[in-house]
C-alpha cells in the first residue's frame, strides 16, 4: 500500500510556502497541500553551494555528506500530488535526486523524509553565489521558523550574485 502523505524536508526555497504555492500557479500545478511544518534537522549533511540554477539565476541551495555537520530547515508534511510537483519544481531526476533520511524535529522526535540532492554532474567545485532574491526567500523563512541563529548569520553573512 502506498502512502498518501510524505514528509520532505525543505533548507532553499521550498521552506517559502508563498514561493512554493506561486510555483505552482505559474505551472498550472494545483496548490500544494501542506498539512504540517515543523522545524528539522539532517544530520550528516551542511548546506553548500554548488549548483547554478538559471531560474534562479545564480546559485541554488544544496546538500553533500558531511559527517558531523547537520543542515537547519523545515520537515514538510504534503500529500502525494504536492511531493509530484516538488519533483517537477525541483527536475528529478535530472538536476537534483531524492532520498529518504531520517529527520530530527526540534521536539526530539525522528522521522523518515525525502531529501532533495543535486546529482554530481550538475554540481561545480566553487561555490556558485545565489541571487539576492533567492536568498531572501530562505533567510525570510529561516527567521520566519526560528531555525538556528548560526545558520540564520551564515546564510545572511552570503556573498550574492549583486555582491
Amino acid at each position: 500500500m502506498t502512502s498518501t502523505t510524505h514528509w520532505i524536508f525543505a533548507y532553499g526555497s521550498n521552506m517559502h510556502h508563498g514561493d512554493l504555492l506561486r510555483w505552482h500557479r505559474e505551472h498550472s500545478r494545483p496548490e500544494p497541500v501542506i498539512y504540517e511544518t515543523i522545524p528539522a534537522v539532517l544530520a550528516g549533511y551542511r548546506l553548500v553551494w554548488n549548483y547554478y540554477s538559471n531560474t534562479r539565476s545564480g546559485g541554488a541551495a544544496n546538500v553533500a555528506k558531511e559527517p558531523g555537520s547537520t543542515v537547519p530547515g523545515l520537515a514538510l508534511h504534503v500529500d502525494t500530488q504536492t511531493l509530484q510537483s516538488i519533483d517537477l519544481k525541483e527536475g528529478l531526476p535530472k538536476v537534483y535526486t531524492r532520498t529518504e533520511c531520517p529527520l530530527k524535529l526540534r521536539d526530539q522526535r525522528t522521522l523518515q523524509g525525502w531529501v532533495y540532492e543535486v546529482v554530481p554532474q550538475q554540481t561545480r567545485a566553487d561555490f556558485v553565489p545565489p541571487h539576492p532574491h533567492y536568498l531572501g526567500l530562505i533567510l525570510s523563512s529561516a527567521r520566519a521558523y526560528d531555525l538556528d541563529e548560526g545558520h540564520v548569520q551564515w546564510l545572511a553573512q552570503l556573498p550574492t550574485t549583486e555582491s
